[in-house]
């Protein structure tokens, strides 16, 4: 099919009409009250991959694992990375065959216009009715003629408080033209509760959490969608369960599973904290069992013990500014 009369296509399937009619019955039964200064209810969803091949669809598909969440009264609600994915079954595209021989690059560069429309739109939307704060995973966005893999978080007013581009790819993501972001954002939200929210890979490195910690945040989120087929343990123990072992923060995890267009993506949902303020000393609150299907992980986070954590660290952070990376650290205290 010609490009001129895919776009035209892509226009039509994705029209604020077709959004504003997908979201008119996703209704909330209830309204969890705003987090206080102490807990904070948070819930991640471990997702199953689809193909949708409409508006309506993908809503549903959004809808279900946010309405168990509010039911049980969560203030908070994570999606994983590349959440838009499945939208890409709106493209004309014959069969997997024919998937498999199209640039993955080129065609989120394509898509992005129409996609953004929808995540920004329903996110919003989602986050209006159900009068909580949506973590919403991250999509492939154009800005300036470059690609990102950016993750987003909305208020309960459906106002977007938080851009985050990832800032360490994977080698795909790179292949695919995928540039990568310089900052961290923090932000603050009810109860004084401050936020970070790096990507997938951000994870794997402790800088990343150090800089979070730095900078006052109790609660690092991090949307994940691994491509491997083989789920592990040991690779896993590489991301957020570590980084919260070495800098004291809570950290939430959610995960993208499933297959599409010949990527399997396998991981787990998770809630953690420093080992020394769970119940086992393991550091894990809730965790996902299953690598491969849905699920929906959540529980209430303390604040004050965190603090108690946070007051035994070793390290004076002034210390780590001055000997350790010092340039990349050089502006931190300017901007917390």
């Amino acid at each position: 099919m010609m490009l001129p009369l895919v776009k035209a296509l892509m226009q039509w399937k994705t029209r604020p009409g077709v959004i504003k009619k997908a979201l008119a019955d996703k209704k909330f039964p209830v309204c969890p009250p705003p987090p206080g200064s102490e807990g904070l209810r948070v819930a991640c969803a471990q997702m199953e991959l689809i193909s949708a091949r409409n508006i309506s669809e993908y809503v549903d598909w959004l809808y279900q694992p946010l309405l168990e969440a509010v039911k049980r009264g969560n203030q908070l609600f994570l999606y994983p990375e590349y959440v838009t994915l499945p939208l890409l079954g709106l493209l004309p595209v014959v069969d997997e065959e024919d998937g498999k021989k199209i640039d993955p690059g080129e065609v989120f560069r394509f898509v992005a216009p129409f996609l953004s429309q929808v995540y920004h739109k329903v996110f919003s939307g989602l986050a209006r009715e159900a009068g909580i704060y949506i973590a919403a995973g991250s999509m492939f966005a154009v800005q300036k003629e470059k690609l990102y893999n950016t993750a987003h978080l909305f208020d309960p007013e459906g106002n977007l408080i938080l851009t985050q581009r990832k800032m360490n790819l994977v080698p795909l993501e790179s292949q695919w033209g995928v540039e990568t972001g310089s900052e961290l954002e923090v932000v603050e939200i009810d109860g004084g509760w401050r936020l970070a929210m790096p990507v997938c890979m951000d994870a794997t490195y402790f800088e990343i959490f150090r800089l979070a910690g730095a900078r006052g945040a109790h609660l690092v989120l991090v949307p994940i969608a691994d491509i491997n087929p083989d789920y592990s343990e040991h690779m896993a123990l590489r991301g957020v369960w570590a980084r919260v072992q070495e800098e004291p923060v809570f950290g939430i995890k959610s995960a993208l599973v499933g297959n599409f267009f010949g990527f399997k993506f396998t991981g787990k949902a998770g809630i953690y904290a420093p080992g020394e303020i769970t119940s086992d000393g393991e550091g894990v609150i809730a965790e996902s069992q299953n690598p491969e299907q849905g699920n929906l992980v959540q529980a209430k986070l303390c604040r004050s013990l965190l603090e108690k954590a946070r007051a035994k660290k070793l390290s004076p952070p002034g210390e780590l500014y001055r000997d350790y990376l010092a340039e990349s650290y050089e502006n931190l205290l300017k901007r917390k």
